[in-house]
């Protein structure tokens, strides 16, 4: 039975990011790093450019960083 265990996570692929991911997940914490720098010049009174540019920048970097995670190589799914 241990035996079988051991051959089933032997014949497991594991899969890193790919290539195609890095980039993507490269440009999303670049992005994450921006939305820092521009929330470092909000006024006191949350109201001007950058107030409503760092939060858009923080989610659409969120979102990129996943993408980046989860991207495959153009020619894997062949």
């Amino acid at each position: 039975m241990a035996k079988d265990n051991k051959e089933k996570k032997e014949n497991i692929k594991v899969q890193g990011i790919s290539k195609r991911g890095r980039k993507i997940l490269f440009i999303g914490i670049v992005g994450y790093i921006l939305a820092f720098i521009i929330l470092s010049m909000v006024d006191s009174e949350a109201t001007n450019w950058a107030s409503v540019v760092s939060p858009i920048l923080f989610v659409s970097s969120f979102i990129t960083i996943a993408l980046g995670i989860i991207a495959k190589d153009k020619g894997a799914g062949k």
